[in-house]
């Protein structure tokens, strides 16, 4: 049947141009467009990481997990907040394998298609292996940063 009005009394506002669901598993409730959230864990988990932020960038309506300044992780959004993909950065050839696997693992949309990935929220990849991707979506990105930063987002 039709789902009721999305309910915003719970959602928080992030930015003015932005709603965020104050329980994320409202994000799986509500689909539009055929997308639905499932890894309700994500945002928690990639803010878990030392260091990670969030941001939205407007143009794209991504939202950012970002470590020292650069992207480790997105959720694409639609027109109406709806996540469509969650763009990580894996090895190219460990990429690859991942694509081979799952229909629902494909070349990162818009976005170097050798290093980064596109993953369906709604689709079958294990919760257990987006975990492990974004993990290590996150060390290559920390990998990549000067030693000097490395040493300030752990506290050295």
């Amino acid at each position: 049947g039709a789902l009721p009005p999305h309910p915003h009394h719970l959602l928080k506002k992030v930015d003015e141009n932005f709603l965020w669901p104050a329980a994320t598993p409202l994000l799986s409730s509500y689909p539009t467009g055929g997308f639905i959230m499932r890894y309700t864990w994500l945002d928690a988990h990639c803010l878990s990481k030392p260091g990670a932020t969030k941001d939205l960038k407007k143009g794209w309506n991504w939202l950012r997990y970002m470590v020292g300044g650069k992207m480790f992780a997105a959720v694409l959004l639609d027109s109406g907040n709806v996540p469509y993909y969650i763009n990580l950065k894996l090895e190219p050839a460990e990429g690859e394998f991942y694509r081979q696997q799952y229909e629902d693992v494909i070349p990162g949309y818009y976005s170097n298609k050798a290093h980064w990935n596109s993953i369906r929220p709604d689709g079958a990849v294990p919760d257990e292996l987006l975990r492990e991707m974004l993990d290590k979506s996150y060390a290559l990105v920390f990998a990549g940063l000067t030693k000097k930063l490395q040493k300030e987002i752990l506290g050295e």
